[in-house]
């Protein structure tokens, strides 16, 4: 998605090709066992992704309610992942968390490891405590047990992605490089 976002880098200049396709949205999505959680902001998702991790975060960091301690789990992206990528850059966020390894309760935020989209969706979907940031097409395989939070007070739809009110999305890209 970000060629210059990479680790390490990769140039614009390397691509032949390089064509914006369309714009791919990102949702936050919670097991549906997360009741009262309606919406993520920017911040707490910073938070979640960078002290998430033993123990969890306590409900009540995300819904309000200092009586909710069950903890809650932020489920991520891998370092290399366009998704993870596209939400650093739109988050702000400068630091890197690792996203991915298994631990005795999840897959968290905190340590290092691997994360691929359909793995990351269905411990989102099979995880009581468990939240993370989808692409649509993954949120719609898991819609019985998973559903998207609003994003900085703002629900995702076509609409708000074009109005610049929803942030949370990236441009699809098609590259190719020279033959050699």
């Amino acid at each position: 998605m970000y060629p210059g976002s990479a680790t390490p880098p990769i140039s614009t200049g390397a691509f032949d090709l390089d064509v914006q396709l369309g714009v791919i949205p990102f949702l936050y999505v919670k097991n549906n066992a997360l009741t009262g959680i309606t919406n993520i902001t920017r911040e707490q998702a910073i938070l979640l992704m960078t002290a998430s991790g033993v123990g969890g975060m306590p409900a009540g960091f995300l819904d309000g309610n200092t009586n909710h301690t069950s903890p809650v789990y932020m489920i991520g992206r891998d370092s290399g992942s366009g998704t993870r990528i596209t939400w650093r850059r739109t988050s702000g966020l400068l630091a890197r968390p690792s996203c991915g390894a298994p631990t005795a309760r999840a897959l968290t935020c905190k340590m290092p490891g691997s994360l691929p989209g359909g793995l990351e969706r269905n411990v989102i979907a099979g995880k009581g405590d468990a939240i993370g940031y989808l692409g649509r097409a993954d949120l719609a395989a898991i819609a019985a047990s998973a559903s998207a939070i609003s994003y900085d007070g703002v629900a995702y739809s076509p609409t708000t992605v074009q109005n610049g009110s929803y942030g949370l999305w990236g441009y699809e890209h098609i590259s190719t490089v020279p033959v050699v």
